[in-house]
Order: structure tokens, then sequence, then C-alpha cells
């Protein structure tokens, strides 16, 4: 499927307000990169507040800069259809992470805890 100029090639969850899905940017030459995308849930793209809730995090992630932080490099509005195109991480899921750090895997640590 198609999001403007990105292909979407699997979605990574979905939350009470949007979708991440992985996606891919392809131009000239054999160029490449993969990016997540934010969108809307279907559902709530018309619903009061959403959109100024997806841009509100859009203008905030772009003014800071952190390493912990994924940085969002476009607000895509596609035929009313809104989304934050965002670096691609492969951290795998939180709920993994969380799990791996209650059972003490030495690759997570909790500090002051």
């Amino acid at each position: 499927m198609k999001l403007g100029r990105y292909t979407l090639v699997g979605k990574l969850g979905a939350r009470a307000m949007a979708e991440v899905h992985a996606a891919r940017l392809d131009g000239p030459g054999g160029f490449s990169r993969r990016v997540a995308i934010k969108r809307i849930r279907p559902h709530l793209v018309r619903h009061p507040g959403v959109y100024e809730m997806l841009v509100g995090e859009g203008r905030l992630c772009a003014v800071v800069e952190h390493h912990a932080i994924l940085q969002v490099s476009e607000l895509l509005d596609e035929g009313g259809e809104f989304a934050l195109v965002m670096e691609y991480a492969d951290l795998g899921s939180l709920e993994r992470l969380l799990d791996a750090a209650r059972a003490g895997c030495p690759a997570v640590s909790c500090r002051g805890r």
C-alpha cells in the first residue's frame, strides 16, 4: 500500500489513537530508506482533536533532539489522512523490552530500582 511517496511494508503496532507502520521510501538509482509512519487510525480521522494531538506530537519531536527520541522528518497530509514520518529504529516492542527487564536480562538495566 502506498501513502504519498512511501510504501507501507508492515504494521509495527497500534494504540488508541494511531498505528505505526514500517515503510520504505524508494528513489532513483536504487536508493531506499526505511522509515516508520505513525498514522491516525481510520475510525478517528474525523474525530475532533486527534489531528491536533498528532501535529502537536510532531512539533514537539521536531524541536527536541535527544538520542532516545526518534526524529520526525515530515507531517503527511494525503487526501485527509494525516501521519508522521519518523526515523526507523528496530528496537522491538516496548512490551518485549519491559518483559526482558522484569526477567533480569543483563542487556537491559533499570537504574534506581
